[in-house]
């Protein structure tokens, strides 16, 4: 079950109740959500957003205590997404990264050409006429990045599986809203269409972090230590996945 609070300050009383939207004030949004889990966390969702993910039976109470324990930590966080660079928007002549490289959009000059199918180029992508809506240079786009994703992923979980010993049951490729990737109870290996804006790097350390989870479901010491024994150096290409890669997860947002 999916709630949705108004959030005013961490220091006074939140009432829970069940809504068809989402409620804004000052500037925040608060979305509760309960799952089978064993403990409570909570993420930020921009810098706008504060959802927690509570065990099911949990009570308002203990939800309104774990907000008000971390308040420091959540308006610290809040305050570093809220100067993260947002993307420019999808336009020609804007630039949009490519295997963490900056590629200026640019529709195809002769019409006679397939204009559906992009070009990728050095310091470009070409794809569509100059008579397409943002909105529609937006849906190829994805596409471009769907397709790029999926054989990157394919490829490279293909290079990495040995090195967890376990090979995943299939590849999936989704516009995820709050994840990099993830990996199913049942082995399959999600990934998000965005993966292939980064560096090729931090695209490794995404598919070698998910096929750890083929061996660790959760984020144990076992798994860390699987990670750790595969990428001497995971902390700081994880620490750049959350600071150079936030940006570019805002992208086909909106």
């Amino acid at each position: 079950m999916r709630m949705v609070s108004q959030l005013s300050s961490f220091k006074v009383a939140i009432n829970f109740a069940a809504h068809q939207g989402e409620m804004l004030m000052e500037g925040f949004r608060l979305v509760v959500e309960y799952k089978n889990r064993k403990t409570l966390g909570i993420k930020l969702d921009g810098s706008d957003t504060i959802r927690v993910l509570a065990p099911k039976g949990t009570s308002d109470r203990v939800i309104r205590d774990a907000l008000t324990s971390k308040e420091d930590w959540i308006l610290k966080k809040l305050k570093e997404l809220s100067k993260i660079e947002k993307p420019a928007s999808i336009g020609y002549w804007n630039s949009i990264p490519l295997l963490g490289e900056n590629r200026i959009i640019l529709p195809y000059d002769n019409e006679n050409l397939m204009i559906n199918k992009p070009t990728i180029l050095a310091d470009s992508i070409l794809l569509g006429s100059k008579e397409w809506s943002n909105e529609r240079l937006k849906v190829g786009l994805m596409d471009l990045y769907r397709e790029k994703t999926r054989n990157l992923s394919e490829e490279r979980t293909e290079l990495y599986w040995n090195t967890v010993g376990k090979k995943p049951t299939g590849i999936t490729v989704r516009n995820q809203k709050t994840r990099w990737a993830s990996c199913s109870s049942r082995g399959t290996l999600s990934f998000n269409l965005r993966c292939s804006m980064l560096p090729l790097e931090l695209f490794d350390y995404i598919v070698i972090h998910e096929l750890c989870h083929l061996v660790h479901q959760d984020h144990s010491k076992g798994f860390w230590s699987l990670l750790e024994s595969i990428l001497p150096d995971y902390k700081k290409k994880r620490e750049r996945l959350k600071s150079d890669g936030s940006s570019y997860f805002n992208s086909f947002r909106g």
